[in-house]
């Protein structure tokens, strides 16, 4: 009944909530807040326990705050799909300039100390709550940039939740962010574990950069989601402020004028112009010769195919979507596929949900799905769609394809 599919769902929910923390996009900001014990010289364990309390308030908080939005706008009629946020550009330049700042302070090259520079006269105790509020603030961030992974655990609980109860609703968001902070909880009981971690020395370097690298990376791909989200010149205007800021707070560094200091900021900077100016030029060509055949949801268009005999395949995709990114690269651009796609009876219909879109977010629910990404099949034989699972693999696409056609041999390859 019911209440055993709720239970499954809650679950599935601890458990795809568990998976979010090794995410690419959340590693490197939870390793942040063990990497932030490394550097005490003593070990405070009532101090480290508190710190992760604050950790997995900010995760908890952040997916209530998330559930509490997507009730209000159910009562108002407009429903929200899963990584509803990153829609939003404003949203998107925001977490990009927190992620960027997260990276350069970790290759040192913006040197705050985040903590402890809005209290510059403080004691220890201000000193220590100005740490958890940091900490809360690591977990709000750590969730939001979870939200775009649609892993395939959280697809079907996000789908399940948006269309149920309200308090349904509450309840498995609840429990996403019980399931991600089951991470930093195990540091709550066992704070004792980071003294066996070794002491920071030459490789805490190491591993900063590494972080920082994949934090770097994270902005990148932020970037690219606003390059589909606004116009080219605002882009320039972001670019140019992020860049002046950045100096500015060079220029504010005591060491600044050591050569190699000077070399590792030119450094920076010039990667960091080239990737950007690589990125569009990419993106303008893309923009040019686009293979599929119509960017929205038409029904009878796909019924049109189907009559003609046409198999089509229907991809709902985003720019932040990392999930679409992944099928994109390792199945649907693999030559082997495309002269599948390309076979005259086979219509690719690619829809791109990266700005809110009612209708196509009314398409993907009549799928039983709150987010993306989604592949559907259709043809003679399967008029109403094959829904594809959240990762593809060729020979699931495959198979689809040629229960579509009606065709004996399912296992072709």
């Amino acid at each position: 009944g019911n209440s055993t599919e709720l239970s499954t769902i809650i679950i599935l929910a601890i458990l795809g909530g568990f998976i979010l923390n090794f995410m690419p996009c959340v590693l490197p900001v939870l390793s942040l807040k063990i990497m932030n014990f490394l550097d005490k010289k003593s070990l405070d364990l009532p101090f480290i326990k508190k710190s992760f309390l604050f950790n997995i308030l900010g995760i908890i908080s952040t997916f209530l705050f998330l559930a509490v939005i997507i009730i209000l706008f159910k009562l108002v009629g407009i429903n929200l799909g899963w990584g509803f946020h990153f829609q939003e550009p404003m949203f998107t330049i925001l977490v990009l300039l927190i992620v960027l700042f997260f990276s350069l302070n970790l290759f040192e090259l913006v040197n705050i100390k985040i903590p402890y520079w809005l209290f510059p006269n403080q004691n220890i105790n201000q000193r220590n709550s100005s740490d958890y509020k940091v900490s809360f603030f690591n977990g709000f961030l750590a969730t939001l940039l979870a939200t775009p992974c649609t892993a395939p655990i959280i697809g079907t609980t996000v789908a399940f939740a948006l269309q149920s109860s309200y308090l349904n609703i509450i309840l498995i968001f609840f429990c996403m962010g019980f399931g991600m902070s089951l991470l930093p909880l195990f540091f709550v009981f066992f704070p004792n574990f980071i003294s066996y971690l070794p002491k920071s020395g030459k490789w805490n370097i190491y591993i900063k950069r590494i972080l920082g690298s994949l934090l770097m990376l994270t902005a990148g791909w932020l970037f690219i989601v606003l390059i589909k989200q606004i116009e080219l010149y605002l882009l320039m205007i972001l670019l140019i402020i992020i860049i002046s800021f950045y100096v500015f707070i060079f220029f504010q560094n005591s060491n600044r004028w050591k050569i190699n200091n000077i070399l590792s900021n030119f450094t920076v900077i010039s990667v960091v112009t080239i990737f950007i100016l690589s990125v569009l030029f990419v993106n303008h060509k893309n923009n040019n010769n686009l293979s599929s055949e119509i960017k929205y949801v038409n029904s009878n268009k796909i019924n049109q195919y189907i009559s003609a005999g046409k198999i089509v395949l229907v991809d709902v995709t985003a720019e932040w979507c990392i999930t679409c990114q992944v099928n994109k690269y390792f199945v649907l651009e693999r030559d082997d596929v495309k002269m599948k796609l390309n076979e005259k009876e086979v219509v690719l219909i690619e829809v791109d949900w990266t700005r809110r879109d009612q209708e196509v977010l009314s398409y993907i629910n009549s799928f039983d799905r709150s987010g993306i990404p989604l592949n559907i099949v259709y043809g003679k034989v399967t008029p109403k769609g094959i829904v594809l699972p959240e990762v593809l693999t060729k020979e699931v696409l495959f198979r689809a394809i040629n229960i579509a056609k009606g065709s004996k041999n399912l296992a072709e390859k």
